[in-house]
């Protein structure tokens, strides 16, 4: 039995896998600005789901920032069209485009303008996102973040959250501005 497992070859063309897993290769390594940009959306998603600054710096305006930072470097980087190499890609696009055709036969359409500005806000962040997330550990790291960001929320609206019908709705120094 072991005479015939001693015999087994891999074949001509395979090799044995390596024994240390190296980024070498890896599209994250050989790019800084996917790395400096990753490293923006993470304090994105952190600052924008967490409203941090809504009760620290009410006035500040670094979401759009590095909203517009992280864009810049998904769009050096070569990535930010990546998101029509998928089907969902694609439909949101063609839903974007749609979008536009649908505007001038509204009944309302100067009171589509709000509604358009933010439904292609989200559109450039969902192709930021799948622009600079190249690895399934990054990934995790940014639904991580998008965790810790709702907890750090959820906590400071115990501390600074009004109680409207039984029911916090805004934290107290949105609501006084």
């Amino acid at each position: 039995m072991t005479k015939g497992l001693e015999n087994h070859s891999l074949g001509e063309n395979a090799a044995p896998a390596p024994a240390s897993s190296s980024r070498k290769g890896s599209p994250v390594a050989s790019n800084p600005l996917l790395t400096f940009g990753y490293f923006l959306l993470m304090a994105y998603v952190f600052l924008a789901f967490s409203r941090v600054l809504d009760v620290l710096v009410p006035g500040l305006r670094l979401p759009i920032f590095l909203y517009i930072a992280m864009f810049l470097a998904t769009l050096l980087s070569g990535c930010l069209l990546r998101f029509l190499k998928t089907s969902i890609g694609r439909w949101m696009f063609a839903l974007s485009l749609w979008l536009i055709v649908t505007i001038p036969f509204s009944t309302w359409p100067g009171g589509s303008a709000p509604f358009i500005i933010d439904t292609y806000r989200s559109f450039i962040f969902a192709a930021v996102i799948l622009g600079l997330t190249m690895e399934m550990p990054q990934v995790y790291k940014l639904i991580r973040m998008l965790a810790y960001s709702i907890l750090v929320g959820a906590a400071l609206s115990f501390a600074f959250g009004e109680l409207s019908l039984d029911r916090i709705c805004r934290f107290a120094t949105i609501a006084s501005i």
